[in-house]
């Protein structure tokens, strides 16, 4: 009989040890319903910035998946109204690259990667964040997914989107230069005048 209620009680000790095993696994599942991602990049992600290491050139750094509020802030002067507006355009976007500058880490340029649907504004161009970026002075290059990306032609684009704009040369009217006016006659021309006078009048006579 003893070694029944042994053998009961061993039973419901595995049992018990069971059920709180499920309810551990059902706990983190539920309450923390997480699992790493198989790479950083999507692959069109990870073929870009290949091409993107290449085409920055040498002294600049590549950062990805960057979260445009972690760059761009929002004016002080400005109402409580707008900013919220403001920030609720920054929440949930994020910078597909930045190229910085790799001394000093100096944000140059954004480049948004257009075609990948997995993303909430990867489908196609996010013309909010053009707009927010042009609104910072923030140069952005939108590059649509592809199998292959030309280095070259993304050197290209991002030296043009950083090229500082040309200066503007103010236009300035010239006033036209009056001639010199002409003064009162001198006591030399007067001299001369009146011995010009006096030899026609001489001439007349003769």
């Amino acid at each position: 009989m003893t070694f029944f209620y042994l053998l009961l009680g061993l039973a419901v000790l595995l049992l018990a040890s069971a059920a709180l095993a499920v309810w551990r696994l059902w706990r983190r599942q539920t309450l923390m319903p997480y699992r790493l991602e198989d790479g950083l990049f999507a692959p069109a992600e990870a073929d870009l910035l290949a091409a993107l290491d290449v085409a920055a050139g040498p002294g600049r750094r590549i950062f990805g998946k960057v979260l445009v509020e972690d760059v761009i802030g929002l004016e002080r002067r400005v109402g409580r109204q707008l900013q919220a507006r403001a920030s609720a355009r920054l929440a949930e976007r994020r910078f597909d690259f930045l190229i910085c500058d790799a001394r000093t880490l100096r944000v140059l340029c954004a480049v948004d990667l257009v075609g990948d649907e997995r993303r909430l504004f990867g489908a196609r161009a996010d013309a909010t964040l053009a707009r927010i970026c042009r609104a910072a002075g923030l140069p952005l290059v939108t590059v649509t997914a592809a199998e292959r990306y030309d280095p070259r032609e993304l050197a290209e684009a991002l030296a043009a989107a950083m090229a500082p704009p040309p200066a503007e040369v103010p236009t300035r009217l010239d006033k036209p230069q009056r001639p010199p006016e002409e003064g009162p006659p001198s006591q030399d021309e007067d001299r001369l005048l009146a011995e010009l006078a006096a030899a026609i009048r001489h001439e007349n006579t003769d």
